[in-house]
């Protein structure tokens, strides 16, 4: 003989969590672009991508991009606002 426990439908039930957001669509630009955005010289992007600090991306050596969002999320405050 089985006993079914009915469940009591009065009691609270728990919030689902909200989904995390999605991430924002890339902001892609080349290294030049992405220079007179930071207003810097293209070397100061080149050197970015080769430590680190931002991605590059792209299909060949030729043709890479950075996106602007990851440059956003790498500044930092400097100086009284720090």
């Amino acid at each position: 003989m089985s006993t079914k426990v009915q469940s009591d439908s009065r009691a609270p039930r728990p919030e689902p969590e909200p989904s995390p957001a999605p991430p924002p669509p890339r902001r892609w630009a080349s290294y030049r672009v992405a220079a007179e955005y930071l207003g810097v010289n293209p070397r100061t992007i080149r050197e970015m991508t080769r430590d680190g600090r931002i991605t590059g991306y792209g299909s060949s050596s030729q043709m890479i991009r950075v996106d602007l969002n990851e440059i956003d999320a790498c500044m930092k405050p400097v100086g009284g606002a720090a």
